[in-house]
């Protein structure tokens, strides 16, 4: 499976390279003498520009040109409470992610993993909570997903987090 993600600026490459050794450095000790972390705190830029106020965001996948995020639980904001049924859908097309479009899974109030085939053509997204499923979505137009199928059975309840495409 060929995962394409972004470009990346130098100096946030420079950034996750840090991070990555930073999350490598020490154990995993209780001991607070054992310091895990630096004694200074790392500055971090923002370079997303993709805020959803809405919705809590839940997983992401990222394939070609676009990415898709799903989101979980109830958030409740000035608009009242909206629930994490729906799936974002995001254009990578220039270095500042711009959401396009999303859309609503019905029967949900929170959406786990979500997965593109490695051909692109196909999409599975997991949904909590009971009776839980695996809706499956073609991706003719990436940026229009169209569901296709949902499975559910006895083993979907109370809900499903995990999906995977193999």
């Amino acid at each position: 499976m060929r995962i394409t993600q972004p470009r990346m600026k130098p100096s946030s490459l420079v950034l996750f390279v840090m991070m990555v050794a930073m999350s490598c450095k020490g154990s995993d000790s209780v001991d607070p003498n054992n310091q895990v972390l630096p004694d200074t705190p790392v500055a971090l830029n923002i370079e997303g520009r993709g805020p959803v106020d809405d919705r809590f965001t839940a997983e992401l996948w990222v394939n070609g040109a676009y990415a898709y995020t799903t989101t979980w639980g109830t958030r409740t904001s000035s608009v009242g409470a909206v629930r994490g049924n729906a799936i974002k859908i995001w254009s990578l097309a220039v270095a500042t992610p711009t959401l396009v479009d999303s859309v609503i899974v019905s029967g949900a109030t929170t959406l786990g993993d979500v997965q593109v085939t490695a051909d692109g053509k196909y999409m599975v997204v997991a949904t909590e909570p009971a009776p839980g499923s695996i809706v499956i979505f073609s991706l003719t137009d990436p940026v229009k997903p169209l569901q296709i199928a949902r499975f559910q059975n006895e083993q979907t309840d109370p809900g499903v987090h995990t999906a995977e495409i193999q």
